[in-house]
């Protein structure tokens, strides 16, 4: 039916000269999310590992310098002290 009408059109289909451009364009994406997925990753690693050892810093200064005689009050307040003393040193 088309036969006629379409000369060139089985040449077009064994054609194999852009192949290797549009794999690359379709894998660059891809690859891309990935590559960026990856430093997110990182970052949040990076920035778990800052907020646990703040944790930590701020847990062993209250087990150091907790009395018998420490109420809840003190106890918080050497928390929030020591939290934003540690948190400053953190981001430098």
């Amino acid at each position: 039916m088309f036969k006629g009408s379409f000369p060139k059109a089985g040449s077009f289909a064994q054609a194999d000269e852009g192949v290797t451009a549009i794999a690359f364009a379709l894998a660059v994406l891809p690859v891309m999310l990935m590559v960026g997925a990856a430093i997110d990753y990182s970052r949040v690693v990076g920035q778990r590992a800052v907020l646990q050892s703040t944790a930590d810093a701020v847990v062993l200064t209250l087990a150091e310098r907790m009395q018998p005689t420490s109420t809840g009050a003190s106890l918080s307040a050497l928390a929030a002290n020591s939290l934003r003393a540690f948190s400053s040193h953190a981001g430098s």
